[in-house]
Parts: structure tokens; sequence; C-alpha cells
């Protein structure tokens, strides 16, 4: 399981830069298009297309890191009250929920990415299996996170 976390610590690096490239070639496109549109008075008709597509990788790419440093929403008011064990248990079935959750998003990522394959978007002629695709690599990428923390990490809440 080292090897496994070794692997995903490098994956990791790779994700990070991938949000960073995301993030900055998100705001680019948003202020060229602006400036173009505004000031130019000529419209990208590619800009708001392109912009759509790289959000919806990086809603999934930070997803799975948000998971990876504990930042996700959550509501543990009640659950700090209870014993440290049934702490445990709440956490190990909240994250099981995670997982099917996770599973499920993922078969159905793999079916609509498959569907969406001969579909050409509009503006950047791409297919659009590529936007599609990010549902089920953000899904697999969360779910080998998840692994990982329930393996090594059982620190319930008290990490906070």
């Amino acid at each position: 399981m080292s090897l496994l976390i070794e692997a995903k610590q490098q994956l990791n690096r790779i994700l990070d830069l991938c949000i960073i490239v995301l993030m900055a070639a998100l705001a680019v496109v948003l202020f060229v298009a602006v400036i173009t549109r505004y000031m130019l008075n000529f419209p990208l008709a590619w800009s708001e297309e392109a912009s759509r597509y790289a959000f919806v990788w990086l809603s999934f790419l930070g997803a799975e890191l948000c998971l990876r440093v504990k930042m996700h929403a959550a509501v543990d008011i009640l659950v700090k009250t209870l014993p440290p064990r049934v702490q445990y248990v709440v956490w190990k079935v909240g994250q099981s929920l995670v997982g099917i959750f996770l599973i499920a998003l993922l078969i159905s990522g793999i079916n609509i990415t498959r569907v969406a394959h001969d579909q050409l978007s509009p503006a950047l002629g791409i297919p659009m299996s590529f936007v599609y695709s990010a549902v089920p690599v953000g899904a697999a990428l969360m779910l080998l996170e998840l692994l990982i923390q329930v393996r090594h990490d059982p620190t319930v809440l008290s990490s906070e």
C-alpha cells in the first residue's frame, strides 16, 4: 500500500499543476473575452465554450483536491458529541456512502462519455467526450484518495 501512497503523491503533484494551469487558462481566456467583447467590440466565439469546459475540469479536479486536504463541507456538531469509537463508526459509514456515490458517478460518467464521443462542441470542434470525461476521471481520483484515507487515516474529526 505504501507504493500506492507514493504513486498518489506523484499524481497529486501533477493534479496540482493541472489545477494551476486550468485556473490560469480560465482567467486569461475570460480576461481576453471581456477585452475583445467590450473594448474591441469583437466577441470571440470560442471563449465562452473554452472557459466552460475548463471550469468543468477544474471543478472535478478541485473536488479531488478538497477531498485530499479534507476541505469538503461537513456538519459535524452532532458527531463531535459522540464517544470516539462511535465517531469512528460514523466516519466509516460516511466514507462508505461517499464511496458508493463515487462508484455510481464513475459508472455513469463512463456511460455518458461513451455516448458523447461522436458529438463535437460547436465552437471548438473538440469531441464532447473530452469534456464529459472529467466526470469519470474526477470520480476515479476521488475514489483512490478515499481508499487511501480510509486505509491510512482513521482520524475521525479530531484532526480539525
